[in-house]
């Protein structure tokens, strides 16, 4: 593979955990102002982060 491809790969892929990322806190957000459980979403954001600390995708 190119540099250049790699590069874009890499990017890509930040984009794509970002976008996670983001997407739980909207919902955490979310259930504050519904006043619903945080913790389940929280813990399952801390399973991800760790999963991506492990070197998954």
């Amino acid at each position: 593979m190119n540099l250049i491809a790699k590069k874009v790969a890499q990017v890509k892929a930040r984009w794509a955990i970002d976008r996670q990322l983001t997407e739980y806190e909207r919902r955490i957000r979310e259930a504050r102002s519904k006043h619903r459980a945080v913790k389940p979403i929280e813990a399952e954001r801390q399973a991800y982060m760790h999963g991506l600390l492990r070197g998954g995708r």
